[in-house]
């Protein structure tokens, strides 16, 4: 996992001008891009030559492993403006690494890590999907190697940034039990579950418990894991609840199932 994650978040380092020729065997510690950087050539290139040996992917090396090296040409000189930093809020899906989010937004997988500590915690290879990352104050890295993003990243980037705390909140809700791989039916079994909580209330308060907000955390200042602006942003408040069905009942339905059973979940 650490050895994947490294990998993903080295791929924007600039090539020399002098591709090498020859065969590398595995040390400790390569990645792809580190073995692109020293032989002048593209990881992708590296990869697609080595596919048989590598697998399906590049993040994945073994050490020992003896990958062929050549026919690579230095990359095209990068552009004279770099991509501008992104601002905005990013949901993380599956498959994303602080690397990829990163080079999709023009910043730095350091600056990420460093403006969602709360949220990510100490190791920035560890990833929960659902969770909500703030994307500005980063600095513009120089440009990848790699493509740009593809259009269906472009389109959830924007879409996750128009989550606000002025937003429907069942339309929030729906929107990321979607991104989570859960279908309607655990949507209906949600909005069961948080209407007879809060009806969908970002400020809900229970006076008799201190329970607070849309999932009626108790208390509900232990939503400031998921954002500092957890008193009033519906997304942040979702964004909360829905890692706390998962963690502890695995699905909405499961949690409602509790509920029904024991007027609390």
């Amino acid at each position: 996992m650490v050895v994947a994650a490294a990998a993903a978040m080295s791929f924007g380092v600039i090539a020399p001008a002098q591709a090498h020729t020859g065969s590398h065997t595995v040390s400790p510690g390569d990645t792809l891009s580190k073995l692109a950087g020293s032989h002048g050539t593209t990881w992708q290139d590296i990869h697609a030559a080595n596919r048989d040996t590598i697998g399906s992917n590049p993040n994945v090396l073994r050490v020992g492993q003896v990958l062929t090296i050549g026919g690579g040409s230095a990359p095209a000189a990068a552009p004279a403006a770099a991509p501008a930093a992104a601002t905005g809020t990013y949901v993380v899906r599956p498959g994303d690494t602080l690397g990829k989010i990163a080079a999709a937004h023009g910043t730095t997988w350091q600056a990420l890590h460093a403006a969602n500590r709360g949220t990510i915690g100490g190791d920035p290879n560890v990833l929960r999907v659902g969770q909500s990352l703030t994307l500005g104050g980063g600095v513009a890295p120089a440009a990848p190697a790699a493509p740009a993003p593809s259009r269906p990243v472009d389109q959830a980037a924007s879409r996750s940034a128009d989550r606000t705390a002025t937003g429907d909140p069942r339309s929030i809700g729906r929107t990321m039990v979607a991104e989570r791989g859960w279908g309607a039916g655990e949507f209906t079994c949600l909005d069961s579950l948080w209407t007879k909580e809060s009806n969908w209330n970002p400020t809900a308060d229970n006076p008799n418990s201190s329970a607070y907000g849309i999932p009626q955390a108790l208390p509900g200042s232990k939503m400031a894991a998921a954002g500092p602006d957890w008193l009033t942003n519906p997304a942040t408040q979702i964004t909360w609840g829905l890692d706390y069905i998962t963690d502890r009942y695995g699905t909405p339905c499961a949690a409602w199932a509790h509920s029904q059973a024991h007027n609390w979940y």
